[in-house]
């Protein structure tokens, strides 16, 4: 047996779960922490377990991994859950960890509510009168409370869209969730954010070096009444997490187009749905529609 310390924004002290020695599966070990924690067993599907630093996840596990002993674990909420309060409305523990991840996520400015919801947030955090539950119903209503960032992603090679040209070696902040993906520069409030819907993005790949890990969105861009395919490439630990959650964006969004439904070869199940790897059709058949040619492809 050996012990898996699991960190989360709920808890003071990370969990200490006992656990067999290269045997247990990711869906055992969330199970039991779910045990730990108290989260009725319809709020699992909200949680995933992630490797890496809290604030800077590498990969999430899928429910058949063998859960890493001795790899820094945290438990949080998977970005791509649309319908969550209807599995922990009626439980609060689950609320309760989804309320301390949304303050970490708005105190690092992953998330930004307007006045009025900074103070409808306020006034549910009174410490005397704390509410959870609205609060959760407020912050689920905050710009960015879906999305995926990765901080210190490293531009790879040069990128010009509407009139912003990123350099090589150009720190960003990479953001993703059902409305597209965007890039914005670190440390410069004066440069405007590129954003791509993902009915420009043509594919994703990855790859990795022995120092680091890369990648890559083909985007179609529009330039001279043309589009015009070329690669975004960046460098960052992360690599894995956001082409994890990019398959799954897709497989999100092919779900709720009922008119395209047809297309779907192979239906997603809820769980499985998050991993689902063949979803590169998207691109060609469902959601590829953007550009009225293409003059060039890089």
């Amino acid at each position: 047996m050996a012990t898996a310390l699991i960190h989360s924004y709920g808890s003071v002290k990370p969990l200490e779960l006992r656990l067999p020695v290269a045997k247990s599966t990711c869906e055992t070990a969330l199970k039991e922490v779910g045990k730990i924690l108290q989260l009725r067993k319809e709020s699992l599907d909200v949680f995933a377990l992630f490797c890496g630093e809290m604030d800077k996840p590498i990969k999430v596990l899928q429910p058949s991994d063998i859960v890493p002993v001795g790899t820094e674990l945290s438990l949080q909420r998977w970005y791509m859950q649309t319908d969550e309060y209807k599995a922990i409305r009626h439980d609060d523990a689950a609320i309760h960890h989804l309320c301390c991840e949304a303050r970490a996520k708005i105190q690092r400015g992953d998330m930004h509510p307007s006045d009025e919801q900074l103070q409808q947030l306020e006034d549910f955090s009174d410490p005397f009168f704390p509410t959870e539950r609205q609060y959760l119903e407020v912050a689920m209503k905050v710009s960015g409370y879906s999305m995926l960032v990765a901080r210190g992603c490293t531009v790879v090679e040069a990128l010009e869209d509407n009139a912003v040209t990123l350099c090589p070696g150009t720190l960003v902040t990479v953001s993703m969730d059902l409305c597209g993906l965007s890039v914005k520069c670190e440390g410069e409030l004066q440069r405007p954010m590129l954003h791509w819907p993902w009915t420009v993005v043509r594919r994703w790949k990855r790859s990795a070096s022995a120092e680091t890990t890369y990648i890559k969105f083909e985007v179609c861009l529009q330039k001279q009444n043309a589009g015009i395919l070329t690669w975004i490439c960046l460098e960052t630990p992360q690599a894995l997490l956001l082409f994890q959650c990019v398959s799954a964006l897709c497989a999100e969004i092919k779900r709720g187009m009922d008119d395209k439904r047809a297309l779907l070869t192979d239906p997603v199940p809820s769980l499985a749905g998050r991993f689902h790897d063949p979803l590169r059709e998207w691109v060609d058949n469902t959601l590829f529609t953007s550009g009225p040619r293409f003059s060039k492809i890089k």
